[in-house]
């Protein structure tokens, strides 16, 4: 498959207990893309803290391309990725790597594009990112991220861009946030064509709120005064 002007790629760190589903949602819609375009539009890698295979919350562990302190390395010395990608799952409270955090702010000086997806953005979040920016995390953690996280402009959205940093709601918020990158970078008519294969008939934006509890209460809440509706956009 010959390169497109213009390719995409992502480094895609895989955290300890990550969901399966997230990662799916979000690299498939890439890799279709490639397919139904004709040319490679994005490439990927996967990353762990040491370099070994991670084993997800479902228990399949997945192989990567190289560790955290090697790939720090590479950045010194390479082209930079257009984005770093941190797939997490439950329990990321309990996780604390140095060199990741370390790699994060290193490709936040080098306005690298970021992203959270699940409960990313705690990690985004305890090194120091998330400042003065608007965010958001699976509904599951959001209680717990907020208590942690005095002050973060936390919003209730399947994913949300601002300042160089997307942070995402995680499972199949996951393939909203990638069929609108494949939009964004390939048009319309390749995001549809991209839905119509993986047979989803439309794809949310990223200010929907997600189908949660936390989501139901602020709609009860909202009922008087209902906010502008978002709707996905259909695949015709």
């Amino acid at each position: 498959m010959p390169l497109a002007d213009g390719m995409t790629e992502f480094l895609i760190v895989l955290v300890p207990g990550f969901s399966q589903l997230c990662m799916s949602s979000f690299i498939d819609p890439l890799r279709y893309a490639n397919r139904l375009s004709g040319c490679e539009r994005f490439r990927w890698r996967l990353i762990s803290d040491d370099g070994t295979p991670v084993m997800c919350a479902s228990g399949v562990r997945v192989c990567v391309d190289a560790s955290l302190n090697e790939e720090a390395k590479l950045l010194k010395s390479k082209r930079l990725p257009d984005g770093i990608v941190v797939c997490t799952g439950e329990g990321i409270e309990h996780y604390q790597s140095a060199p990741l955090v370390a790699l994060l702010r290193l490709c936040a000086r080098r306005n690298v594009r970021l992203y959270g997806l699940g409960t990313g953005a705690w990690i985004l979040a305890a090194a120091g990112l998330l400042s003065d920016t608007r965010c958001t995390i699976h509904w599951d953690t959001m209680a717990a991220f907020s208590e942690t996280f005095e002050g973060l402009k936390l919003t209730d959205a399947l994913f949300v861009e601002q300042k160089g940093i997307v942070t995402c709601a995680g499972e199949f918020a996951a393939f909203d946030l990638a069929i609108s990158s494949v939009e964004h970078r390939c048009g319309s008519d390749v995001a549809r064509s991209v839905c119509r294969f993986l047979t989803a008939d439309r794809w949310r934006e990223g200010e929907s709120c997600p189908s949660s509890p936390w989501a139901s209460l602020q709609r009860r809440e909202r009922k008087a005064n209902p906010p502008h509706s978002h709707y996905g956009k259909f695949c015709r």
